[in-house]
């Protein structure tokens, strides 16, 4: 009975052992995956978190966040294509960001990003309002890659505007910006 005992422990240690080696290859979650994002950034309860990070990336202030937007963009097409943002945010009392985090490279990259800023800032323009009344809206693209078109640009964040060619410190309009993390 002693024996019988004993080789039924070192089974049950074994099958511990077991359990513990397949626990430690299992790989955790990453920030960078879509669902992840998602459930710290995008969730009403995380909201602080998300005021931080938007503040963080955009230089200011970012206060009243609302989160759990409608992140499904329309078209005004039958024939047009629709698109879905990974985080839709509403901040400072009508200023919009749409956060994206990209692991797959696009060629298009670059229309896919303006894409989806023009589709977010139109949904905002209602009958009878006036162009002036309508607030920034702002992309904010995340990858896990260089993108080929920032080459040669040596820092992380990038920061766009609407400018004029020979007068670039001249911004034509506040309503569009986007940011780009580069973070390979």
């Amino acid at each position: 009975m002693l024996k019988e005992s004993k080789r039924i422990q070192k089974g049950k240690e074994k099958s511990i052992a077991k359990g513990v080696r397949k626990t430690e290859k299992k790989e955790l979650l990453k920030v960078k995956d879509d669902i992840v994002f998602q459930n710290i950034f995008g969730k009403e309860k995380n909201r602080k978190i998300t005021e931080h990070l938007l503040s963080l990336i955009l230089g200011r202030k970012v206060e009243k966040v609302i989160l759990d937007v409608n992140k499904r963009m329309l078209t005004n097409r039958a024939d047009g294509k629709i698109g879905r943002l990974d985080i839709r945010v509403k901040f400072n009392d009508g200023e919009d960001a749409d956060i994206e985090i990209q692991v797959r490279k696009y060629d298009s990259l670059p229309e896919r990003i303006l894409s989806y800023w023009s589709a977010m800032y139109t949904q905002k323009m209602e009958k009878g309002k006036e162009y002036g009344e309508i607030k920034p809206s702002i992309s904010i693209v995340i990858t896990d890659h260089r993108i080929k078109e920032l080459e040669g640009i040596e820092k992380y964040h990038t920061k766009w505007n609407l400018r004029e060619e020979t007068h670039k410190e001249r911004i034509f309009t506040k309503n569009i910006e986007i940011h780009i993390l580069e973070m390979p």
